[in-house]
């Protein structure tokens, strides 16, 4: 339920051969901007 176990997942995602796909559902997402920043440093 953390940003950084989600921007854990995000970071490891280049090693898998299929690539990663996270959902979310349910409550809203603890520290987005984490989540985003995380996801603007894979670009």
């Amino acid at each position: 339920q953390s940003s950084q176990f989600v921007s854990g997942l995000l970071l490891a995602a280049p090693r898998f051969a299929e690539g990663l796909t996270v959902r979310h559902t349910g409550a809203s997402l603890p520290s987005v901007p984490h989540i985003d920043m995380t996801v603007e440093t894979l670009r």
